[in-house]
């Protein structure tokens, strides 16, 4: 097996659902290969190589970048998304069958609450309430008591990182916050 890349959208539901998703995967090199994304700029995949596993979550890249990922013949290409692309999924579907080599799963769940909420059903796993305060964030949905104060409080503890190279310490610190939370220590 190859390397495990995480391709996450640039905002607090991306990087937590890379979060999860990278301690879920337990390798360390997985947190040194984090990569942010944003829907204006290009993918940079200098460092995608065959055999690696490809996850892309809380963003769903175009079809060229797909296309170029599966040349490659990485092993896993994964999406986890929430955002409304069912077209994009769909070509991303049929491009697949023609890369046997690769393994392809689609999850997208555009009623839930965030990607992070998505990247859970994948790992099979439930969020902390914590956590889940950060994907209801995400498509401002405030049903869960207080979650506007819990989700300002977190960004206070643990800011999202300024660049690609903050995702390490972004993750670190975020073991630290929860670990405090939960034994109060």
């Amino acid at each position: 097996m190859g390397a495990v890349r995480i391709f996450c959208h640039g905002d607090a539901d991306g990087y937590y659902s890379a979060y999860v998703l990278g301690r879920a995967l337990k390798s360390s090199k997985v947190i040194d290969k984090c990569k942010s994304c944003r829907y204006d700029e290009p993918i940079d995949l200098r460092e995608v190589f065959e055999g690696d596993h490809v996850y892309f979550v809380d963003f769903t890249p175009t079809i060229e970048t797909v296309r170029e990922i599966l040349e490659r013949k990485v092993e896993k290409f994964v999406v986890l998304d929430h955002h409304p692309v069912e077209s994009l999924h769909e070509k991303i579907h049929e491009l697949s069958w023609k890369y046997e080599s690769t393994t392809t799963h689609l999850g997208l769940d555009v009623a839930a609450k965030g990607a992070i909420s998505v990247v859970a059903e994948f790992l099979g796993v439930t969020l902390p309430e914590l956590l889940a305060v950060v994907g209801r964030r995400d498509v401002w949905d405030f049903s869960i008591p207080w979650t506007r104060e819990v989700f300002e409080g977190l960004a206070l503890l643990n800011p999202e990182p300024t660049s690609d190279e903050g995702i390490p310490e972004f993750f670190d610190s975020t073991d630290r916050v929860l670990l405090r939370i939960v034994t109060g220590k």
